[in-house]
């Protein structure tokens, strides 16, 4: 068991953010390292999350996995977000509108954040998340080091902006990727 390194994964021009099961959407992430861009991998994820529902149908009823990619869609001519995710019987595909979103939802909500904020205030965000998934037991795992993705039409960018409780204990007992990078985090935010 280890700590992984990252929530959101770059590859290419495209963010990649998953949570379900963790051997299904590492044999999506495997597959979507073949592609540059969300206009290349959107078949791919379609083809996916149309074999995931049948699956889950005949084989594993627990199944569940979501999608999202971002970054710049040369077919739209803007920055793009795209959802597939796993429901009951059969699969969804959204076209995310521009701007943050926060997952998993608080109160039942699914809306968008404003589309920008100061690190100060994500790291709450990522805190309330923290919490309320702690607090209500839910079958996920938050924790670790907090990354913070900035996609532009030129550019994708990630850097730690803060650390969950726990972090130096589960670093400890697991191993943190991160390391370096956290270290580095430190001696700026304490400089």
């Amino acid at each position: 068991m280890s700590l992984t390194d990252r929530k959101t994964h770059i590859i290419g021009a495209m963010a990649v953010a998953q949570r379900g099961q963790c051997l299904v959407n590492a044999a999506i992430l495997n597959d979507l390292y073949e592609f540059w861009d969300i206009d290349s991998a959107a078949p791919l994820l379609n083809r996916w999350y149309d074999y995931l529902p049948r699956r889950k149908a005949s084989e594993d009823p627990d199944l569940t996995s979501e999608t999202v990619i971002m970054g710049w869609s040369t077919r739209q001519g803007r920055i793009a977000a795209y959802r597939w995710e796993i429901t009951d019987d059969s699969s969804t595909f959204t076209d995310l509108p521009h701007g943050m979103h926060l997952h998993p939802h608080l109160n039942g909500e699914n809306r968008p954040l404003p589309p920008e904020m100061p690190d100060e205030r994500l790291v709450k965000v990522a805190m309330v998340q923290h919490e309320m998934v702690t607090e209500n037991r839910y079958r996920m795992c938050i924790g670790g080091v907090i990354h913070c993705t900035t996609i532009t039409p030129d550019a994708i960018e990630q850097r730690i902006i803060g650390l969950y409780p726990g972090y130096d204990k589960h670093a400890a007992e697991f191993g943190c990727p991160n390391a370096d990078e956290v270290a580095e985090f430190r001696r700026v935010s304490h400089a």
